[in-house]
């Protein structure tokens, strides 16, 4: 509670202290140094001040900076002022604020880190206690220097963020930490960036708001938190005198180099922080955004997706007679050519969805679905750009889309309990083992067979299972409509199975031993229905099982992996022992209970390592497309009782992790029943759990779309 509380004040006193934050050309850069051989600690405290030299008092009425007390001065602040009077006591820096600019008229123009002695009292401000300055001055004489500060490298802090570090060219001058995880970090100095920006009408603040989304070339002058999920291509800003004034009249959305201060983040925690920057400098204007949108009716121009090619951007349209937002217009803008292209007008609220290219991308509308009685897309738009102007394919419904974008070896590696014909996913009930079927977008979900299978594949027009029918299992099918169901193999208890060009692919029980059911590994021909070996070894199943990539399939035996290669009926073994693998633009992926491992496809012998899981937890399954890596993990069993599977996602090369989702389990972590798929632009979760069974959609921001 003493944090959150604190995070309030810090944040409200940065916004009022802030908003007039802009440098004055009317200050000098010269100070004067009080000389002491010793201060009277019963009156003045030392320590060291973090500014960037503007002292301006803005129209709230006060103004302020960041104080860091030495060894001695803390001593006394702890002593002199209880937990009652202040929350943040074992803070490393403390606000101090003025409403008189003749107390800084001594203190230094540039952004640094000063030696000072002050004098301050404690005061009510804003109905909450502060320090209240009372006298300041720059000095050498000192206390003890508790922190000297360190310099980060790149952009990138880590959790031992500290006052008085510097990153970007800026000074941490505030650190919250709530917990083990969350925080919040406050800067002082200035970060130059370019991108769009948007303003619009906050009615929540009572305030105009501007965002700046900078551009990726930018990311690198930003500092972010290591591991933190939250987006962090926008500033906010808050309303800046004639700053503000200046790109409204310009237009309430455009282009431009901006500079602004009062930069802070808050990471893995909460869900989202008021404005805190300040619009410092307007550098540069693009001209050709000039009258492009205006604010009309107090009502909110929006960015709602941009790449490097184009940006899309709504405005109101209409309002109801209670003043509320009824329906929005869409534009298209090139990044290249800024032209305001009109797209549609609708009452739905609409994003930026799949890009195909810089004229053609597709825009998506979610919401609640009364159909499925759950939050889902409603509708997706089609668009293209062409001389002639927007072409749409308008609307069309995702209940008829069609299912075009999967990795196949992913699914193959995840249990295989979905398949698909494009039409509809099928998949394996988690309470009954029976095969269903349902749409795209949630809907028409029906039961297709009764029989209890495991294991499913579809092929040419049907769909082949390996049924469970005691004490032995086989390989069935039945047509995408659930008809003519037939029996494909059924002599010997069928241990796994792949199809591959009419030919399943299959380790059939061979004889019993010490150790356990030992397995042959058979090729049936689904047109003459030939049965012969492709290997004559007789093995206790070994991961990866059977493994299809590509026209090779991969198996372990004696724990290496074998590679048949089914074009030339040949067969290559890898010393090297691999549970799971997957392919991806002719990449092979895989990996272990710690790391995720790149493969050549050519030799899986060779290998980089993409990531490591944290300590203290175990890798349970992934899923590549996108150049994104879906993957799910658990606490370790061995060293915690804890339980729960955690979903992530990361960029190709092991980059910008981020968590997506959480859901519990009962069974042991040992035990192998959460699958993960992605299908078009949609995460599957599926947990087979005895006590949580889970079945569930997510959006790649890890946004619920549906769930059976």
């Amino acid at each position: 509670m003493k944090k959150l509380i604190s995070l309030s004040l810090i944040l409200i006193l940065l916004v009022a202290c802030t908003d007039s934050a802009q440098k004055s050309n009317s200050k000098e850069n010269t100070y004067k140094e009080i000389v002491e051989l010793e201060i009277d600690r019963s009156e003045y405290l030392t320590g060291e001040i973090i500014t960037d030299g503007d002292y301006e008092i803005p129209s709230s009425g006060i103004g302020g900076f960041y104080y860091v007390p030495d060894k001695e001065s803390r001593e006394i602040i702890e002593e002199r002022y209880g937990s009652n009077d202040l929350y943040y006591l074992d803070d490393e820096s403390y606000f101090l604020y003025y409403d008189d600019m003749s107390i800084t008229e001594n203190l230094p123009g540039d952004l640094g880190i000063y030696k000072v002695r002050v004098k301050f009292d404690l005061k009510e401000i804003y109905g909450h206690d502060r320090f209240s300055i009372i006298d300041v001055g720059l000095t050498d004489n000192i206390g003890t220097i508790l922190y000297e500060g360190k310099n980060y490298e790149t952009n990138i802090l880590d959790l031992d963020v500290r006052v008085k570090d510097r990153a970007c060219g800026l000074i941490v001058d505030s650190v919250d930490k709530f917990g083990d995880e969350g925080g919040r970090v406050g800067f002082c100095g200035e970060i130059e960036t370019e991108g769009y920006y948007n303003i619009s009408y906050g009615e929540m603040h009572e305030r105009n708001l501007g965002v700046i989304y900078y551009d990726e070339k930018n990311k690198e002058n930003v500092p972010v938190m290591e591991g933190d999920s939250d987006v962090k291509e926008t500033f906010f800003f808050v309303n800046k005198e004639n700053l503000f004034k200046e790109l409204e009249k310009h237009s309430s959305f455009g282009r431009g180099k901006f500079k602004i201060s009062n930069y802070g983040f808050v990471y893995n925690y909460g869900m989202g922080r008021e404005p805190s920057e300040i619009l410092t400098e307007i550098v540069s204007l693009d001209e050709r955004y000039k009258n492009m949108f205006e604010i009309k009716d107090k009502g909110e121009t929006r960015l709602i997706g941009y790449n490097d090619y184009f940006a899309i951007v709504s405005d109101v349209a209409e309002y109801d007679e209670n003043n509320y937002e009824k329906s929005f217009n869409y534009y298209y803008i090139n990044k290249n050519n800024p032209e305001k292209e009109f797209l549609l007008t609708s009452e739905d609220y609409y994003f930026l969805d799949n890009v195909i290219n810089d004229a053609e991308f597709s825009l998506k509308a979610e919401g609640y679905n009364e159909i499925t009685g759950s939050y889902g897309v409603l509708n997706t738009i089609k668009c293209k750009i062409t001389d002639q102007g927007a072409e749409l394919s308008y609307p069309y419904a995702t209940e008829g889309e069609k299912i075009d974008k999967f990795n196949l070896s992913a699914i193959n590696d995840n249990y295989n309990r979905i398949a698909t014909d494009g039409n509809y996913i099928y998949y394996i009930d988690m309470k009954t083992y029976h095969i269903n079927r349902v749409k795209i977008d949630g809907t028409d979900n029906e039961t297709m067979s009764e029989h209890e299978c495991s294991k499913l594949y579809y092929h040419d027009g049907k769909l082949y299972f390996k049924e469970h029918s005691k004490p032995d299992s086989q390989i069935a099918c039945i047509d995408t409509d659930g008809g003519n169901y037939q029996v494909i193999y059924g002599e010997k208890l069928i241990n796994d199975f792949v199809i591959y060009d009419d030919v399943i692919y299959m380790t059939v029980f061979a004889e019993e031993q010490e150790a356990g059911y030992a397995f042959g590994f058979y090729k049936y021909n689904l047109t003459d229905g030939k049965m012969e070996a492709f290997d004559d070894s007789i093995a206790l199943p070994q991961p990866p099982g059977l493994r299809l990539i590509n026209d090779k399939i991969y198996y372990g035996v004696d724990y290496k992996l074998r590679e048949y290669d089914i074009s030339t009926n040949t067969i290559k073994e890898y010393s090297t022992n691999i549970s799971n693998i997957q392919e991806y633009n002719n990449i092979v992926y895989t990996y272990s209970r710690t790391s995720i491992l790149k493969h050549s496809i050519d030799n899986i012998s060779e290998y980089d390592t993409i990531f490591e899981i944290d300590d203290g937890y175990l890798l349970r399954k992934i899923s590549i497309i996108d150049d994104l890596i879906f993957f799910t993990y658990c606490y370790d069993y061995t060293k915690v009782d804890k339980r729960g599977i955690y979903v992530d996602v990361m960029n190709i090369d092991g980059t910008n992790r981020r968590n997506l989702f959480y859901f519990d389990y009962s069974t042991l972590g040992h035990y192998s029943f959460d699958s993960i798929y992605v299908l078009n632009n949609r995460l599957f979760i599926i947990s087979s759990d005895n006590e949580y069974p889970l079945f569930k959609v997510l959006d790649y921001e890890g946004n619920g779309l549906w769930d059976l």
